[in-house]
């Protein structure tokens, strides 16, 4: 961290390893960490003009425009001071400037909820220190609300959208998501702020301003009713842990801890590339494979062995095997471990 006094181009320009000591490109480097309190903001005080730390935090009017929003993992970009009269580059701005400073912003969301415990919970989870900036200093969002909204991966049934009741600046950083009157099967949970209260997940009001949280993506959760019996178990590698022979092999066990025999129906395997969802369309390279219906006798498992050509190159960062059946409904996937990363 940088002292608070002292402060020179070559200190900074050795902090931010930029190699140059031009004061307008070091306080427009690409490399100042945007999640310092102290750094180069438009204004005159850590907060910048816009009150949000030199932060620019995209938002949306309508669910559709926040929800394409979150499906790119949206980042706060960092506005920068552009030089001249109105927003100079001042080098005490790094007074203090904390360079290993981390984003305070963390998300829970469960991967699986049962439909008998009425809700599932989404939480955020922040740190606070003096040289990082933390949520509370943030204008726009910091009275804003914790929220989700949630919908089948079909993008249309069982849609809802709620909030927390409190700010998340007096503390209420999670949500509860109502699951009782929905079928068991596969969502997605698209986590946010809101400046407006929602408890109603039947309608979702106008009117209202929705904002990412950094970095962070939709989560993909798997509803189940308490009846469920079946756990599903995905074992899968390279073959000879070498990803230079082309073959992923995979052994998947599905487990009936039940006292009567089920039967999965429509079932399939697919190998895809690590950065597709099963719902996206099949494309060259990947794999999938009909398993028809499966029955799995009481207190048995039932036991999967499969294989599928791969070609690293195809997909750098790896591939996932998945097992999906209609009923009762499954989707469970496990990446294909590469023990030469």
């Amino acid at each position: 961290m940088l002292p608070l006094t002292g402060i020179t181009t070559t200190l900074i320009s050795a902090t931010l390893g930029h190699g140059t000591n031009d004061v307008g490109k070091l306080c427009t480097s690409n490399k100042i960490n945007k999640w310092s309190k102290h750094k180069p903001v438009k204004g005159t005080t850590f907060k910048g003009a816009n009150g949000d730390c030199g932060l620019s935090i995209t938002s949306s009017n309508s669910i559709a425009g926040i929800l394409n929003i979150i499906s790119t993992g949206t980042t706060w970009s960092y506005d920068k001071p552009t030089g001249g009269a109105t927003y100079p580059y001042r080098l005490g701005d790094f007074r203090n400037y904390n360079h290993t400073a981390e984003s305070p912003i963390t998300v829970d969301v469960p991967e699986i909820a049962y439909i008998s415990a009425g809700s599932t919970q989404v939480s955020m989870f922040y740190t606070e220190d003096d040289y990082s900036i933390n949520i509370s200093d943030i204008d726009s969002i910091k009275n804003t609300y914790m929220g989700a909204y949630m919908v089948s991966t079909n993008g249309t049934t069982s849609a809802r959208m709620i909030t927390a009741t409190s700010p998340i600046l007096s503390g209420v950083t999670y949500v509860d998501i109502p699951i009782s009157d929905i079928s068991a099967g596969n969502y997605y949970i698209y986590p946010l702020l809101s400046d407006t209260v929602n408890t109603s997940t039947l309608s979702i009001p106008g009117g209202i301003i929705y904002y990412p949280l950094d970095s962070v993506t939709k989560s993909n959760i798997t509803i189940k009713s308490t009846s469920s019996n079946i756990m599903i178990i995905i074992n899968c590698s390279w073959l000879n842990d070498d990803h230079n022979t082309n073959e992923i092999i995979y052994t998947i066990e599905i487990t009936n801890s039940g006292g009567s025999s089920t039967t999965l129906t429509n079932c399939y395997t697919f190998v895809k590339f690590f950065e597709h969802d099963i719902a996206d369309n099949l494309v060259m390279g990947e794999t999938q494979t009909s398993r028809g219906n499966i029955t799995v006798p009481a207190n048995s498992t039932y036991t999967i062995n499969g294989s599928a050509t791969a070609y690293y190159s195809d997909s750098p960062s790896g591939y996932n095997v998945w097992f999906t059946s209609l009923s009762p409904a499954n989707e469970v996937f496990e990446y294909v471990f590469d023990s030469n990363i």
